[in-house]
């Protein structure tokens, strides 16, 4: 295989890899974010049904919405910086690799 077929797969599977990049981090944001919906929506049943102060539910219904907003919010910006990072990085590698290539082409006419 030549070198350029070489670098091609290696640049794809580079790729690949920085596109399913995550963050640990913004998982577990978006993971308690997800739960302060479910308490949130379990907060509203309750305020609807009667069973809790009405008041306190709700307005534990709705700060609990706000925050899981917030956190999902967190979470996501936080996983996409991740995978831009990692485009960033490939690309300036590539970047490094055609111009030593260049360099190496002209050097040798």
């Amino acid at each position: 295989m030549s070198e350029s077929n070489t670098s091609s797969l290696s640049f794809e599977q580079d790729f690949t890899e920085a596109i399913s990049e995550y963050s640990s981090s913004g998982r577990v944001c978006q993971f308690f974010g997800i739960l302060s919906f479910v308490i949130a929506f379990f907060s509203a049943i309750y305020a609807i049904a009667g069973m809790l102060s009405t008041a306190w539910a709700w307005a534990s219904a709705i700060s609990l919405f706000i925050s899981g907003v917030s956190l999902i919010v967190l979470g996501a910006i936080a996983t996409e910086q991740r995978k831009q990072t990692a485009l960033l990085a490939l690309q300036s590698l590539e970047l490094q690799i055609r111009a030593k290539k260049c360099i190496s082409g002209a050097g040798s006419r």
